[in-house]
């Protein structure tokens, strides 16, 4: 049995083939496992053929009766076109039916891709956002580490008062800064004034 929505929808195609075959004749297989062997798989050995053929495009099934092996070569190569003929009314009903139900589970199948790429994007949107939320925390983060072991802007000034204070200068200028400062910061020199 085939795996995928090629496998399903072939497996829809054989319920709806043998639920209508109960009504009127459109095959004399009524056996699941056999209709899958004597229909689907029989059908199938043409793709080598058809591969073969790339320019090979557009294909009529003439007195495609229940749909073989038009119905299972088109759901097989969605790319390529196929024109079932049948000129029994109940069987080129049935025939029309099961086209517009693959069409439709085809479309909704499309559908619900689209929207799995879709969401797929915004998750991928979203991973990105987060990694970037992620990245700059963690760069405040750090700043912020580095703003707790840097002195403060009083403690810095403090600090350079006490080195201008305990200075040994003579020069005028730097002896009235350190006078300054030392009564701004209350520093007791260990130089005489």
């Amino acid at each position: 049995e085939l795996q995928g929505p090629l496998g399903e929808a072939l497996a829809r195609y054989l319920e709806l083939l043998l639920e209508t075959n109960r009504s009127f004749n459109l095959t004399a297989i009524d056996e699941l496992d056999v209709a899958w062997h004597r229909h689907v798989l029989d059908s199938l050995s043409l793709l080598p053929s058809l591969a073969a053929e790339p320019g090979l495009q557009r294909m009529v099934d003439v007195g495609s009766g229940g749909g073989l092996p038009g119905l299972p070569l088109a759901l097989a190569l969605p790319d390529r076109s196929f024109t079932l003929l049948e000129a029994t009314g109940k069987k080129a009903t049935f025939l029309t039916d099961v086209a517009r139900e693959q069409v439709e589970a085809a479309t909704e199948l499309a559908r619900e891709q689209a929207a799995a790429e879709t969401r797929a994007q915004e998750l991928a949107q979203e991973e990105e956002r987060i990694a970037n939320e992620r990245k700059t925390l963690e760069e405040e983060r750090a700043d912020l580490e580095r703003e707790r072991e840097m002195p403060r802007g009083e403690d810095r000034l403090y600090q350079h008062a006490e080195f201008v204070a305990d200075s040994s200068s003579d020069d005028p200028e730097v002896q009235a800064l350190r006078s300054t400062l030392a009564s701004m910061f209350d520093i007791q020199s260990t130089h005489s004034q």
